[in-house]
């Protein structure tokens, strides 16, 4: 109660007052009483108001503020919710002297009750229909599942640099909020197509993204001062659900964004494990600066382009050389240089060397961390071809973290390797449902229904990708499929799409040439020949050409050049060479020996 004015006043604080840790504050007050921490003292502060109201202290605004809400609004909002009146109501109730409180507001809800009474009847069979009439519609009510998208938190700041540290704060918010079981989270790839919101409100963008509740945000970052100010969002109403304001010194970050998980957790009536509230109060650095470097890191990172990969490697070990003990610094670098390696940006083996080593120094700092198992378990695929110790791995990232879309994605792909494909199905479709705006997600979906010979849901799914990204592998695909489908005409013009892309749009009339004198065999033959020109030009960027070009021979019953490719994609270390052990391309050739011989190889 003395510091029942003061807006910052939290449960770290009310925690340290009455000395407990967090986690055991918590726990007291769900056991006695029914409450969490943050419910605790909301309703502390309402029942104060409650008095200031009886009393005619002040107007209700500023009785907002006596009992430590900065927003007259959501105090009005929250102290309807919890009285039934609204302050206005309720201070009416109390007005007049020599009546007791109680009788006055007993007889102001019977008024409002009685003018209500006439609708009553019909209300609640307009309500019943209204509800028979969605699930019968819908199924499943939306309401049924815990379901967020953190937009990308606006910055506020005066300067543009400053951009890094509000998506970084967003982002640490996802990871708090992914590792809860039941608490379906939208990764921040999807999240980042809403970062100009445009014309859409906010009921649009959570049916596109498949959730049920969004949370907006902005950042204001100032010297060694940050204020933050969020507002969680029914989906489906746009009603504000929580609206909060946060002014701390900028050393007080991860405290405040643990605060913030807990309030949206607490909102959403989700109960937090030990485990997990004791992950979300731990400081992941206690030097600032290194986690202003991680956030520089990490906002690159994202931008997945080979320039940016590189920069994000620089402040990553900026970082660790200002604490060497940062274990999500080290997943950052180790995650760089797996990415930059897969796509031939850095030299594979000492690319996937160091991105292990990077990763088991991050667990050897802390073994919990989902992303670096997940690192392991993508070396451990593409690079090593331990396929025992990568699916324990992935499993494992995906037991520490749930809504981890990228060891999802990494499961899936392991699954399609071994051949597992309804599996691997399960997972990609889980993956997307977290990460629905990726291109790779609906990619690889595509790339597993080509596996299983559905072409024409290849087709549609890799479109589908080709929304999120231009990438050759994709456009590949497609006309592979409408081969393999027999629609030779259509192949040939979605092939000009391809060229077009490359800026070669003065080969569209002799590829009808070729189409009308040699058929789809002649269009094929020059494509392998445009490839393998444009990469001896490094015009053309196209991950596992050999890879590539084995499989378009493969599609010609070439079985002597087919292997010739994929002997020549071995001894480059492509990373792509795995799927050969399930891509229906090859079937023609699993009886040949040298084919054998290169499964074994990759211990299949």
């Amino acid at each position: 109660m003395e510091n029942i004015d003061n807006e910052h006043f939290s449960v770290d604080d009310l925690a340290k007052a009455v000395g407990y840790s967090r986690s055991a504050l918590h726990r007291k007050l769900i056991k006695y009483t029914g409450k969490s921490a943050t419910d605790f003292i909301t309703e502390l502060r309402l029942s104060h108001a409650k008095e200031l109201l009886q009393q005619d202290a002040a107007t209700a605004s500023e009785i907002a503020y006596m009992v430590g809400f900065s927003s007259p609004s959501y105090f009005h909002k929250v102290f309807k919710k919890y009285c039934g009146l609204s302050p206005g109501e309720f201070r009416k109730s109390a007005g007049d002297q020599g009546h007791d409180q109680a009788t006055r507001v007993d007889n102001f809800k019977i008024i409002r009750y009685r003018r209500l009474g006439i609708f009553a009847v019909l209300f609640l069979a307009v309500l019943i229909l209204l509800i028979v009439g969605k699930y019968y519609v819908t199924k499943k009510p939306g309401n049924q599942e815990k379901s967020i998208a953190i937009l990308p938190f606006d910055n506020l700041s005066n300067s543009d640099e400053n951009r890094y540290f509000a998506d970084g704060l967003a982002e640490d918010l996802i990871s708090y909020l992914s590792i809860i079981p039941n608490l379906k989270v939208i990764s921040r790839t999807s999240s980042e197509m809403f970062r100009e919101k445009g014309d859409k409100t906010v009921p649009e963008i959570a049916k596109i993204l498949g959730v049920n509740y969004i949370l907006e945000g902005t950042v204001q970052r100032d010297a060694n001062l940050v204020k933050i100010s969020i507002q969680l969002i029914d989906g489906h109403t746009d009603d504000h659900l929580l609206s909060k304001q946060y002014n701390r010194k900028l050393d007080e970050v991860f405290e405040v964004q643990a605060e913030i998980a807990e309030e949206i957790t607490s909102e959403l009536s989700l109960v937090l494990s030990d485990q997990q509230l004791a992950y979300m109060e731990k400081k992941p650095t206690d030097n600032l600066e290194a986690y202003n470097l991680y956030l520089k890191g990490r906002f690159f990172w994202h931008r997945r382009t080979e320039e940016d990969l590189k920069k994000s490697t620089l402040y990553f070990n900026q970082s660790i050389e200002l604490d060497s003990s940062y274990a999500l610094a080290y997943t950052g670098l180790a995650d760089a240089y797996f990415i930059l390696s897969w796509y031939g940006w850095y030299p594979k083996f000492e690319g996937f060397t160091k991105g292990k080593e990077l990763a088991l120094k991050a667990l050897s700092i802390n073994n919990n961390i989902s992303e670096a198992h997940a690192i392991l378990g993508g070396i451990g695929t593409w690079f090593e071809w331990n396929w025992i110790n990568a699916e324990n791995e992935i499993k494992l990232a995906i037991a520490l973290n749930p809504n981890n879309a990228s060891a999802l994605q990494y499961y899936s792909e392991l699954l399609d390797i071994l051949g597992k494909d309804i599996e691997a199905r399960n997972q990609i479709d889980h993956a997307k449902k977290l990460n629905p705006n990726s291109w790779v997600m609906n990619d690889l979906s595509g790339m597993y229904y080509y596996h299983n010979t559905e072409f024409n849901k290849a087709i549609k799914e890799s479109m589908k990708a080709l929304e999120f990204g231009t990438y050759n592998r994709t456009m590949l695909r497609i006309f592979k499929s409408y081969v393999k489908l027999g629609l030779h005409q259509e192949s040939v013009e979605y092939l000009k799409t391809i060229v077009a892309f490359a800026d070669a749009t003065d080969n569209y009339e002799l590829l009808d040439d070729i189409y009308q004198q040699t058929g789809i065999e002649g269009i094929i033959i020059w494509l392998i020949d445009w490839i393998l020109c444009n990469e001896r030009q490094d015009k053309y960027d196209i991950p596992s050409p050999n890879y590539q070009i084995a499989s378009l021979f493969a599609m010609m019953g070439d079985s002597h050049k087919c292997i010739e490719f994929l002997e020549k994609g071995m001894k480059a270390g492509e990373v792509n060479m795995p799927r050969i052990n399930t891509n229906q391309d090859f079937d023609f050739i699993r009886n040949d020996p040298k084919f054998s011989s290169l499964l074994k190889k990759m211990d299949f």
